[in-house]
């Protein structure tokens, strides 16, 4: 309707302005799906990066011998217990009050004493 109200070199100047709108708009909607791709990779390489990490601290354990690897592998379960007991927890939105404020400190320090634990293997 705009437009024809143009004369026919006016309605063509506007028209590309309209045409590279456009365009630019599919740009960014391209740009977009390339950086949730490469989200989507860094996602991946850092999981592959933590399992490799888990693996070399596992080989490390086995070399001082079957005692320490069992006990590198009772702590690694607890970690991970732990860790899952607070995402768990925090998962169901608690409320912040000072019960809860104090389960989360407590679950907290639980998951960072086993951590330091774990990196001295």
């Amino acid at each position: 309707v705009f437009t024809k109200s143009l004369s026919p070199a006016k309605r063509l100047e506007y028209m590309k302005i309209v045409d590279q709108m456009a365009k630019n708009r599919r740009l960014v909607q391209v740009e977009k799906a390339l950086i949730e791709q490469a989200q989507t990779r860094v996602k991946d390489l850092d999981l592959k990066v933590a399992m490799l990490k888990r693996s070399a601290t596992e080989f490390r354990a086995s070399l001082l011998g079957p005692e320490k690897l069992d006990q590198y592998k009772q702590l690694r379960s607890d970690f991970d217990a732990a860790q899952k007991k607070l995402k768990d927890w925090l998962a169901t939105g608690p409320q912040r009050t000072p019960e809860n404020t104090q389960k989360f400190r407590s679950m907290s320090s639980e998951v960072e004493q086993l951590k330091a634990k774990l990196s001295e293997y």
